[in-house]
C-alpha cells in the first residue's frame, strides 16, 4: 500500500460531495468529475444501489480503485458488494434509510493480517434528489507499524 495519510483522501472526497451538492440535498452521479479528484481515485469507488424491493437492495460497484479493492480484500472482477465486507456492507442500508453520509473509524486486517488502522466514508447521491442510488465513497488505511525485532535463529 502507498504511503498516505489515511484521512486525506476521506476528507478530500467529503469537502468534494459538499461543494458538489450546492444547495441540493445530494449531488447527482453525473456531477463527479473524475479528473478533479485524480489523486485520491485509487481510494475511491461509487456503488449502484438497486432496489429489488421495499426491504431488499442489491448493491453494485460500479467504479473500484485499487487501493479500496486491497483494504476491503475485494477482487477487482467482483461486481457486487459482498456480505463479507462486512466494514462495508453493514452500512449501506443506513446510508439509504437514513439519507445520511457515514465517516467512520476502521479497526481491521487485510488479507494477510496486517493490522489495519483508517477511514471509510459513504456519501449518498441521488439523481432525482428524492431517491438514493448510489453511494461514493472512499477509504484509506495505514498499517500498524510495530516497534519489535525478533532473532529467529535463536
Amino acid at each position: 500500500m502507498a504511503e498516505f495519510t489515511e484521512q486525506r483522501a476521506v476528507n478530500k472526497l467529503c469537502s468534494y460531495w459538499n461543494l458538489l451538492r450546492e444547495n441540493r440535498d445530494y449531488p447527482k452521479k453525473d456531477d463527479i468529475e473524475f479528473e478533479e479528484i485524480k489523486d485520491i481515485l485509487q481510494y475511491c469507488f461509487i456503488i449502484k444501489v438497486n432496489k429489488i424491493d421495499d426491504e431488499i437492495k442489491k448493491y453494485n460497484f460500479i467504479h473500484l480503485g485499487g487501493e479500496a479493492a486491497e483494504i476491503y480484500n475485494i477482487d477487482i472482477d467482483i461486481t457486487f458488494v459482498p456480505t463479507a465486507v462486512e466494514h462495508l456492507y453493514q452500512y449501506l442500508d443506513s446510508v439509504i434509510i437514513d439519507r445520511e453520509p457515514i465517516i467512520e473509524d476502521l479497526d481491521l486486517q487485510d488479507s494477510v493480517g496486517h493490522h489495519l488502522i483508517g477511514r471509510q466514508c459513504l456519501l449518498p447521491l441521488s439523481d432525482n434528489d428524492q431517491e438514493i442510488n448510489y453511494i461514493l465513497g472512499a477509504v484509506s488505511c495505514r498499517k500498524e507499524k510495530y516497534d519489535y525485532f525478533y532473532d529467529v535463529n535463536t
